[in-house]
């Protein structure tokens, strides 16, 4: 077993400053290396548009409908409203009653 470690040693042994130095060089390749692999991902991508725009809505018979900004204002009652959108990845979903009668 200490056949395989001997000959680095051994250069080790002989130059230690250049050992340190190489070791920092690939410290650092590496280094970046990883951080343009995560730069590049799409896994801090945001799924949600980068332009948010105000939507203004009413509620009228029961239904809301799509009315401009200065309309909404001169309404009685002001609601702020935020687009969330929920999304599964490839999830079977099944109702509760469902998963209670498997059991």
């Amino acid at each position: 077993m200490r056949a395989i470690p001997r000959p680095l040693a051994a250069r080790t042994a002989f130059a230690p400053i250049e050992t340190i130095v190489f070791a920092f060089v690939i410290a650092t390749l590496s280094y970046f290396y990883i951080l343009s692999a995560v730069r590049q991902s799409t896994y801090f991508a945001l799924s949600a548009p980068n332009s948010l725009r105000p939507a203004y809505a009413l509620l009228t018979d029961n239904e809301w409908v799509p009315v401009s900004g200065k309309d909404w204002f001169k309404a009685r009652v002001h609601l702020e409203l935020q687009s969330i959108v929920f999304s599964f990845d490839n999830v079977e979903v099944r109702s509760f009653t469902s998963l209670c009668a498997d059991r």
